[in-house]
């Protein structure tokens, strides 16, 4: 006899309803999901958001949530962090986030974005979006390749502000689940573009 409730909570934790218009976490695999803001709900808040919490099934999502300007979601314990179509999102922390499975982070479609704090993570995969406003990447103590590093690289080169800055050394900066083997970056003429042409500063190891 199947137990309805373990069911539940399989699909839940494993197939997150990620709704558009609405920024979502959830931290057991039960619903009902234990954050919940619509994008009405964001504005009137100002337009920053704090999701807090902690779970081995944890994971945030916000879809289209054109009102989010401003997300804080530091010291979770998410497995996935979705935000995707968020074009007014120009902050984001995820800083020491506490689960081992969140390895990738997707950003290609938020395009207003202008600030990324995500040290102290596992990391591997940052896609960041093709727009002139990012300033600012900590991305220190995560675990980029050389290939990872060098497509960070490549998209700032080709689309950013300039006189920015790049961190993505392995110098402690509080706790991480998977310690710090960030790659240093190829010298090559992207890395050039970015650091002399567009005066960014690049620290790595």
């Amino acid at each position: 006899m199947f137990n309805i409730a373990v069911i539940g909570q399989l699909i839940a934790s494993r197939f997150p309803r990620a709704l558009s218009g609405y920024l979502l976490a959830d931290w057991d695999g039960y619903l009902p999901y234990d954050y919940i803001r619509s994008d009405t709900v964001i504005l009137a808040d100002g337009g920053g958001e704090m999701v807090a919490g902690s779970g081995p099934l944890g994971w945030i999502a916000a879809v289209n949530c054109n009102n989010l300007t401003n997300l804080n979601c530091n010291g979770t314990d998410a497995s996935r962090i979705i935000i995707t179509g968020c074009n007014s999102l120009a902050y984001l922390a995820c800083t020491g986030v506490g689960n081992s499975n969140f390895t990738t982070l997707d950003l290609s479609t938020d395009t207003a974005l202008t600030d990324i704090e995500c040290y102290n993570n596992c990391l591997s995969t940052l896609i960041i979006p093709s727009t002139n406003t990012i300033s600012t990447i900590n991305a220190s103590r995560c675990q980029f390749t050389q290939i990872a590093v060098d497509n960070i690289i490549i998209a700032l080169a080709s689309n950013s502000i300039t006189n920015g800055n790049l961190n993505i050394n392995n110098i402690v900066e509080g706790l991480s689940p998977c310690g710090g083997s960030n790659a240093i970056p190829t010298a090559n003429g992207f890395y050039t573009t970015l650091t002399v042409t567009k005066g960014w500063t690049v620290s790595h190891n």
